[in-house]
């Protein structure tokens, strides 16, 4: 399993190193590109950071605490929302939060419901640098923070 998982990342590193070409072949896999445009999840994801989400993570299972997901709103559904999950509560419903505290969350949105959320994110990009990777569990923390 260890093989496969090294395996896609480097094919996902190949891929955003051909940005264009990724983009249509992300889609086809459930893989999407974006870029973080807010410093809610600082220091884990700045603004600035190349993020890839991989929407079927849960067509199959359930969002564990401690992923960092993205979700949608039902009141602004063309903006995507990345948090962290911090509580499963009963029913389908999840308290997320920011890592920035004063980052917007279910302090003022309360439970988002599993069906708003739409993938994981499995990849962070500073720069030419992976920070975080979800297939290979590591997370690292660049050298000027």
């Amino acid at each position: 399993m260890k093989n496969y998982n090294k395996i896609i990342t480097i094919i996902i590193i190949i891929g955003l190193l051909i940005y264009p070409g990724f983009t249509l072949i992300g889609r086809v896999f459930g893989l999407r590109t974006y870029i973080y445009k807010t410093d809610d999840m600082s220091p884990t994801i700045q603004s600035g950071d190349k993020i890839i989400i991989y929407n079927r993570a849960y067509r199959h299972k359930e969002p564990k605490v401690g992923e960092i997901v993205a979700l949608i709103l039902p009141d602004n559904i063309k903006k995507i929302y990345v948090r962290r999950i911090v509580q499963k509560n009963n029913g389908n419903a999840f308290y997320v939060s920011a890592d920035n505290k004063d980052g917007i969350d279910s302090k003022k949105w309360g439970n988002i419901p599993a069906f708003d959320i739409i993938g994981e994110t499995i990849f962070v990009y500073r720069g030419h640098k992976c920070i975080y990777n979800k297939l290979l569990n590591k997370q690292r923390k660049p050298r000027w923070s």
